[in-house]
């Protein structure tokens, strides 16, 4: 067997340490690169939900409002037509009532 003196050990020791520091060293920035792209990347999922909500409930309005669009145009061609008929009542009128005064009716 090797005799193996306490110098030795203690120099083997060191040396694994030595290693394992270094070994370290070169792995707490790669680390500390990924935390922190985790970090961002987890506030721009978080903006990206909240932007989802924010752009459903836009296009909830936009449904709704071009419902209402929608309506208020057959109103508004409801209401035209009415209102043409309305005329043509009117301008018929004084024919109406010349026509009676001439006739006795």
């Amino acid at each position: 067997m090797a005799n193996y003196s306490g110098k030795n050990k203690f120099s083997n020791i060191s040396n694994v340490s030595t290693f394992f520091k270094s070994q370290n060293r070169k792995l707490v920035e790669p680390l500390k690169k990924a935390q922190e792209e985790n970090e961002e990347l987890s506030r721009q999922m978080a903006n990206y939900e909240k932007d989802k909500r924010s752009l459903k409930r836009a296009k909830n309005r936009l449904q709704i409002q071009e419902k209402e669009m929608k309506d208020l145009k057959w109103e508004h061609e409801v209401l035209e037509q009415q209102f043409n008929r309305l005329k043509e009542v009117i301008l018929r009128l004084p024919k109406l009532v010349f026509y009676k005064k001439k006739t006795g009716t």
